[in-house]
């Protein structure tokens, strides 16, 4: 099976892309095939407790920036002693002004605020982590609203989900689509550039 050695795979083109990373207690031997170290894909800190294992991809279908629908799809390490994992959402950033290239934020259905990105209570406005599957058995759905920068100022809305393809989580799913305004929660719905957010 052909990977995709890299930490991070596009869900809308290069503005937003998605990794998965499984975390270890810093003293667990893992046996991971060389591509892994050199891809740059095993960050292990001497500052840290922890490693984490960034997952290449096995399949990458689509992009939500030219089509509706966007599929990612992660074979993860065998997790024994592992702490958890998470789904890592990447923007890009401009390095020469270290600025974002897109204005974005996140959302869930059910939750009070909006957060991530450009909120006014994201910590990082390059990463945002959220635990897989979470404190449920299954992913809760996470909305992000991208500004468009294709000239008619509006936002596009993305619905990100994902899911084990087995039962004994081999194979992770993640995909995204575009929605409608109307199925974004709330809470993404009046903030804009420059209003509530950074």
């Amino acid at each position: 099976m052909r990977k995709i050695w890299h930490k991070f795979h596009p869900l809308f083109g290069p503005d937003l892309k998605i990794g998965f990373e499984t975390t270890f207690p810093r003293e667990v031997i893992l046996n991971l095939p060389p591509f892994y170290g050199k891809s740059g894909l095993v960050y292990d800190s001497a500052k840290e407790s922890v490693k984490r294992i960034y997952e290449p991809a096995i399949k990458v279908l689509g992009s939500c920036l030219s089509d509706m629908a966007a599929q990612v799809f992660f074979k993860p390490v065998p997790s024994a002693g592992s702490l958890f994992h998470r789904l890592v959402f990447a923007r890009k950033i401009n390095h020469s002004t270290r600025e974002p290239r897109q204005w974005m934020i996140a959302a869930r259905h059910g939750e009070m605020s909006y957060f991530g990105f450009d909120s006014w209570n994201s910590w990082n406005e390059r990463y945002l982590s959220l635990a897989y599957p979470g404190i449920s058995k299954e992913f809760v759905p996470v909305y992000v609203k991208i500004q468009d920068k294709g000239g008619n100022g509006g936002f596009v809305y993305l619905e990100v989900w994902a899911w084990d393809e087995d039962s004994e989580g081999k194979k992770v799913a993640v995909q995204a689509r575009r929605v409608t305004e109307n199925e974004a929660p709330k809470s993404l719905l009046s903030v804009r550039p420059g209003l509530d957010s950074k």
